[in-house]
């Protein structure tokens, strides 16, 4: 067999007749006709005829100089340069191409640049009014983003289109390395869709807390960029580039986090009385600044009938007669703990 005859061809992709052939070839002193060779090989002629198309397909076999009827062995190396020779110089082709592409970018990159720090200097604050103009933004903004998007979630069920939406987003993210913790408020925990949502996505490396306090919702992205929504239309929103603004903003949201409580998948009826109580303190602290329970409500995130519900629990542990009771109760306790 050819591959034990000459060292480094028994790799080539070779049948047997062409490796016998290939070898016959290279050991004689006067280059063959196909009929000499498969006379000695013992081969018919439809394998000698195989076995030089194979061998000629890979360059391994070229007719004669002086004799284009007679058959002449090409070294590997050389076959191997004459294979490769087109494709290496289609390589060479895309790789001009790809650093010319390279170049193209880089150079935006750097006018890209330019123009988000001189539009953060002329204009701080750019409006996004609407939900699709708002969903666009923030997935041209997620897209860009190379480390950290940290998002605040007030209330409590979200909507499930949303929920499909971000488990995209969030999906593509983690996918490519960048961190991602969401906080919620407490009822969260009670919203099946927002728990699989949780699941799926702490699974892949996400974190994602709960808290009473009450917030804004808010993206931030790389802590460069961040969308909060707007007060006055909650299905607007602005995007902010001010460095300052953003870092105060980035600040705001890991005090909070800080003191949140972590939000993981399954039932943790610990977790769920620790944010009860949380919740029933945050109201109670609401109760003596004079806050009404429709406000209370809405800043907790929770329906009218979850806060009265709340309300009536804590002025029956006052031992209160009515709402105004209560507030005079707790001012009371207030006034006691402080002195």
């Amino acid at each position: 067999m050819l591959n034990q005859e000459i060292p480094g061809v028994a790799r080539a992709p070779l049948s047997e007749s062409a490796e016998i052939l290939y070898g016959f070839t290279l050991r004689q002193s006067s280059p063959p006709t196909p009929a000499e060779a498969g006379l000695d090989l013992n081969l018919t002629d439809n394998q000698v005829d195989g076995a030089i198309a194979e061998l000629l397909r890979l360059k391994l076999l070229r007719a004669g100089a002086a004799d284009a009827g007679r058959l002449v062995a090409v070294p590997p190396e050389a076959a191997r340069i004459r294979m490769l020779a087109p494709v290496l110089q289609d390589l060479a082709r895309q790789q001009r191409e790809a650093d010319r592409l390279w170049s193209a970018y880089t150079g935006l990159v750097a006018v890209y640049q330019e123009k988000v720090l001189r539009g953060a200097r002329s204009s701080p604050i750019e409006p996004v009014l609407g939900v699709s103009a708002a969903r666009g933004v923030i997935a041209e903004l997620a897209a860009a983003s190379l480390h950290e998007v940290v998002a605040s979630q007030p209330g409590g069920a979200r909507d499930q289109g949303a929920l499909a939406e971000s488990l995209e987003r969030a999906d593509e993210l983690l996918a490519r390395g960048v961190k991602l913790r969401t906080l919620y408020q407490h009822p969260a925990r009670h919203s099946q869709p927002t728990l699989t949502f949780v699941e799926h996505v702490t699974g892949r490396g996400a974190e994602a807390r709960t808290t009473s306090n009450d917030f804004v919702r808010l993206m931030i992205f790389d802590r460069t960029v961040a969308l909060i929504e707007l007060r006055d239309d909650p299905l607007s929103a602005a995007v902010v580039r001010d460095p300052s603004v953003v870092d105060f903003m980035h600040a705001a949201f890991e005090f909070a986090w800080s003191s949140a409580l972590p939000l993981s998948p399954g039932y943790d009826r610990s977790m769920v009385e620790i944010a009860s109580d949380d919740t029933k303190a945050m109201i109670v602290s609401l109760l003596v600044d004079g806050i009404d329970d429709r406000a209370i409500a809405r800043r907790l995130g929770i329906s009218m009938r979850t806060c009265q519900r709340h309300i009536s629990e804590i002025m029956r542990r006052l031992g209160a007669k009515n709402r105004l009771h209560a507030g005079y109760l707790l001012h009371q306790l207030q006034d006691r703990e402080i002195h």
